[in-house]
């Protein structure tokens, strides 16, 4: 089909523009394709694959209708990012109408910028968030879901706005809604009074329940492209062949552009494609959603984040700004809203204390449940969601709470349960993996919690903006829990990267400042360069790396290394009792061997040079990183000894974290990075050279998306000043921690039990403690240092190697006017560049 191509016969005037910041927007659009005439690169090489390899930018693109701009939401009405076809309107009305003369004219220029914003924090406004999830071969059949699985879209609980319940093989007019859920299709169909429905959602824009799941579950639907502006979604099928599966050319009397003129009246001066129409009727191609929802008109959309459970569900989680949390099952079309989540108001109502969602949500996994929810908040708060826990253990919540004497009306209200020097606990949790099911300690015992929420802290007074962690869920590579360290790592606007590790909440044991044995499950802290907003943050697929990028125009990359706890507590191997004893120590858990690093890590993976069948009591074997680092992989079982239980072994831990490089070239703040997987293409066309080369890909507000190549062994060495007094430190390395000299148990095997292995996993942490702040500290001595954390410094750019050619630079800024854009998604055959104002292009890679 021609794609929408706009003409317009008579010019309108530039007021509307100037008087508003959102203009041109009376009503909710269809999501339209249009011509794209200034294409900026045409073809450039494309540096990912081979050297014969081209991408070029498509002829047209995908705009993502917004809703107008209302007086009723909580949307910011500062800064509106606005779609191509709007502002190179308005770059023509300014060219043809003699309006350069009047300087730097741009759209709303003649409003008051100190008007109070009812989003409050305007630099983090979400505007249209689009991602892309691949579907491939999860419906080439139908299935049935299983009548006992523990599905958390069939709970039923009085805490909860639950809606839709409904299988992909029963979209029909049969399904008859329960007592505490309800049917999208007879919410569709009006069957159903309005009045029954919880107030989440206001309306089913687009829903055809005949086609859905046939399309749904078509072998011909690759991907499906989930976006939501403000407050619509929208999830668009997407091809085998990377086209759109629903476009259509539709004759509207909708104007292709609708603006207002000088008297407030609707003009219609558009024509259309090809043939010129009457101003009546216009001509349009539009991307029809399978499924397009509309929520209340007061909210917003902060928080998107999809995913594909087990091989066949399709799974969206979005988050409001005000607060709540929603997962919607595409495949069953079926959601439940988590609202009871200790908001200071009640759900559906504005909130002003900045609680609502600001960062995007992951989801983890672990093994204890089928997938966890991390939500971050503008307060700084972090809740952890379970939406599987058993229904049971909200009636003994109740029970419990009304036992108490407390009001029967159950509702959360987070109270503070723990604190120390970082971090504040309304909920403490157990997700080490060594954790029996969920635990009350005795100081929440008279606290009524939802049964689905596994935590609750707060970190920061300032927003959360990004989490990423070691565990998050994903379908094509599962996560081997013991090989794997348990990290959860938080962004916040305050320019700080926090790390928690999951090991330390063995038991609950952190929180109490008078406890001596408690320890902050806060184990490092890191900033960027500029100490200022961090945007996102990301885990290299093989977590060696760390990346940071932020308000400052810097992508810092942080080396990650990890203590091989498995070296330390594996189980004693009789061929190992004839090893020198001069070069091996004996061990808390057995008498393994396992000899010192240069660089004083105990028993790390390469740390000594074993004989072929004591190396198998290693993780990692195979390892090329650094001595005092420990491989890590998420596929690889064939490192553990034989005979040895996965529940024997224990994941391992941060042993330091520095940074390597800086990479620079934005000239804005940089919105999102991501490492470019080496499968991505199957078959070994990436090219890779080194397994420490890897690819990323940045995206920023300068309009910029920018490809680079980080070959770690290439940069020089940091720069950091060597202390004075080294020949101390080496003898001081030469000596065994004395918190292993302690765990000596005289060559006698002991059982290996949880509380010896998290005191020991502590112990680990205090070696890392004392010596990070003693090389911080003057001549040696720890003063007044009542940290909790490791805070590592911020290193001088002159120091640090930096990276300022990319291999590719793609220049979008004349295609989005403010520069932002917001995501990117990478496969063999295209790449697509998504941005704040709804503009979704598209590179074709052949």
């Amino acid at each position: 089909l021609a794609m929408t191509l706009i003409t317009v016969s008579e010019l309108p005037s530039a007021n509307p523009f100037l008087n508003l910041v959102c203009p041109g927007f009376q009503f909710l659009d269809q999501n339209v394709h249009y011509v794209l005439k200034d294409r900026a690169e045409c073809s450039v090489n494309w540096p990912i694959t081979g050297t014969n390899t081209t991408a070029k930018l498509h002829n047209s693109y995908l705009n993502i209708a917004r809703p107008p701009l209302s007086p009723h939401s909580n949307e910011s009405n500062t800064y509106v990012s606005l779609p191509y076809h709007v502002t190179s309107l308005f770059r023509k009305i300014v060219d043809t109408k003699d309006k350069k003369l009047e300087g730097n004219m741009h759209i709303g220029a003649n409003i008051n910028a100190l008007n109070h914003d009812p989003f409050k924090i305007i630099n983090l406004n979400p505007g249209c968030m689009t991602e892309i999830i691949d579907i491939n071969n999860h419906y080439g059949r139908s299935y049935e879901p299983e009548a006992h699985t523990r599905n958390p879209f069939n709970k039923l609980t009085n805490n909860f706005n639950k809606l839709l319940k409904l299988s992909a093989s029963s979209l029909s007019h049969h399904s008859v809604p329960g007592e505490d859920f309800h049917s999208l299709v007879q919410l569709h169909e009006a069957k159903v009074p309005s009045s029954v429905f919880p107030g989440i959602i206001d309306k089913i824009l687009l829903f055809n329940p005949e086609t859905y799941t046939k399309e749904l579950q078509s072998p011909s639907t690759a991907k499906l492209l989930i976006s939501s502006h403000v407050n619509v979604l929208n999830v668009i099928a997407i091809g085998s062949d990377s086209n759109y599966k629903s476009t259509k050319e539709i004759v509207t009397s909708d104007p292709l552009i609708p603006y207002q003129d000088e008297t407030g009246e609707a003009s219609l001066s558009t024509k259309s494609i090809e043939n010129s129409q009457p101003a009546s009727e216009s001509k349009k191609v539009v991307e029809e959603p399978l499924l397009r929802v509309q929520f209340r008109n007061n909210s917003v959309i902060t928080a998107i984040k999809s995913f594909v459970w087990k091989e066949k569900d399709p799974i969206v989680i979005l988050g409001l700004d005000s607060g709540e949390v929603v997962i919607l099952n595409l495949s069953q079309l079926n959601y439940q809203v988590f609202d009871d989540l200790g908001l200071e108001k009640p759900a559906g109502q504005q909130l002003h204390d900045n609680t609502s969602i600001k960062s995007g949500h992951k989801v983890l996994t672990h093994p204890d449940y089928e997938f966890l929810i991390v939500a971050g908040y503008s307060n700084g708060e972090v809740l952890i969601i379970d939406p599987y826990a058993p229904h049971q253990s909200e009636q003994r919540s109740e029970e419990k709470f009304k036992k108490s004497g407390s009001v029967s009306s159950a509702r959360y209200t987070k109270k503070v349960v723990g604190i120390d020097a970082h971090v504040t606990y309304f909920k403490k949790f157990d997700l080490s993996l060594f954790a029996k099911g969920q635990i009350s300690p005795p100081s929440e015992d008279q606290i009524y919690y939802p049964y689905y929420l596994v935590g609750h802290f707060k970190i920061s007074h300032k927003p959360v903006t990004a989490i990423t962690s070691t565990i998050l869920h994903k379908e094509d590579d599962p996560v081997n829990f013991h090989q794997t360290p348990l990290i959860l790592a938080i962004a916040c606007d305050d320019g700080f990267v926090r790390f928690i590790d999951f090991m330390f909440t063995y038991n609950c044991n952190y929180g109490d400042a008078n406890n001596k044995t408690h320890r902050s499950i806060l184990t490092d802290t890191i900033s960027n360069y500029f100490n200022n907003g961090v945007t996102d943050i990301q885990f290299s697929p093989d977590l060696k790396f760390f990346c940071v990028v932020g308000q400052g125009d810097l992508i810092e990359v942080f080396k990650m290394t990890y203590y091989n706890v498995n070296g330390l507590l594996s189980k004693n191997s009789t061929s190992l009792s004839k090893a020198q004893s001069h070069t091996n120590m004996s061990i808390l858990n057995g008498n393994i061997t396992g000899r010192r690093s240069r660089s004083g890590t105990v028993n790390s993976v390469n740390s000594s040079n074993q004989a072929t069948n004591n190396a198998s009591l290693f993780l990692s074997p195979h390892s090329i990183t650094p001595s005092n680092s420990m491989d890590i992989s998420r596929n690889d079982q064939s490192s553990r000894a034989p005979g040895v239980s996965t529940k024997e072994l224990n994941p391992p831990v941060i042993k330091s974290i520095k940074i390597v490089a800086r990479l620079k070239s934005h000239t804005n703040t940089v919105r999102k990075v991501k490492f470019v997987k080496e499968n991505l293409f199957g078959g070994g066309e990436l090219e890779t050279t080194n397994i420490l080369v890897y690819k990323l890909i940045s995206c920023g507000f300068d309009g910029k998306v920018i490809i680079w190549e980080f070959d770690y062994k290439a940069l020089s060495k940091l720069k950091v000043p060597r202390p004075k007094e080294k020949q101390k430190d080496q003898e001081q390395k030469e000596k065994e921690p004395k918190e292993i000299r302690k765990s000596r148990l005289d060559g006698e095997l002991v059982e290996q039990s949880s509380e010896l292995v998290s005191s020991f996993y502590r112990s680990l942490y205090d070696i890392r403690f004392k010596r990070h702040y003693k090389s911080l500290t003057k001549n040696g001595k720890l003063k007044n240092v009542n940290f909790g954390t490791l805070f590592h410094p911020i290193i001088d750019d002159k120091l640090v190697p930096s990276i300022e050619i990319p291999l590719l630079s793609l220049d979008l800024s004349n295609l989005v006017h403010d520069g932002k854009i917001d995501g990117f998604h990478l496969d063999p055959m295209n790449f697509w560049c998504y941005g704040k104002n709804g503009d979704i292009f598209r590179y074709v890679i052949s």
